[in-house]
């Protein structure tokens, strides 16, 4: 195995670890937002989240680029047959778009109440 290949699968580990803590993050944020509405469901308006707009504008910017990422890392182990660092590098990729597509229907549902972008 030469330093590209290796290079490829230390950054196809780091990806995977990301997708992972993303995930993470994103069905705390969906946990959180069941139990307020189990919570606070009948008690007129409450039972909702609040996601900021502009924390969704970087989150959804900085997913991508690691969607990205995992995508030229795939490619780049199936075109050097690198059969690891293009299995975890797809891993990573479904990884992470189960998290966006679930950062979606919470932050599109009735579970959430968005909060407008702070003037710093």
């Amino acid at each position: 195995m030469d330093v590209n290949n290796r290079l490829g699968l230390a950054a196809s580990c780091a990806l995977l670890a990301a997708a992972c803590m993303t995930l993470a993050a994103v069905v705390e944020r969906v946990l959180a937002a069941l139990w307020q509405w189990y919570k606070f469901s009948g008690y007129g308006g409450g039972g909702a989240i609040s996601l900021s707009q502009s924390t969704a504008v970087v989150f959804l910017v900085l997913v991508g680029m690691m969607i990205g990422a995992a995508f030229w890392l795939r490619r780049q182990g199936a075109r050097v047959g690198a059969t690891l660092m293009s299995r975890l590098s797809t891993a990573a990729l479904w990884v992470f778009c189960v998290a966006v597509v679930l950062y979606a229907v919470v932050a599109l549902s009735p579970l959430n109440a968005w909060r407008p972008p702070s003037n710093y």
